[in-house]
């Protein structure tokens, strides 16, 4: 079985996607987009999505 992922690392790996595709370019956000590779915009939609389950997971689990 694979290990949890806590909110901190979700936030590192979309830290990481982000900066291989925007460091150093001055397109702006809409240009940058399209030169993403669908694998890695699947991917980040898959760990905003994570992210967001954490979260409410913490703020359920405080409300306790």
């Amino acid at each position: 079985m694979s290990k949890r992922l806590t909110i901190e690392e979700i936030d590192k790996k979309i830290s990481n996607i982000e900066n291989y595709y925007w460091k150093g370019h001055k397109a702006t956000s809409t240009e940058r987009i399209d030169w993403w590779s669908l694998s890695d915009r699947m991917q980040l939609g898959r760990l905003y999505k994570l992210k967001e389950k954490r979260e409410s997971e913490v703020s359920n689990d405080k409300d306790k």
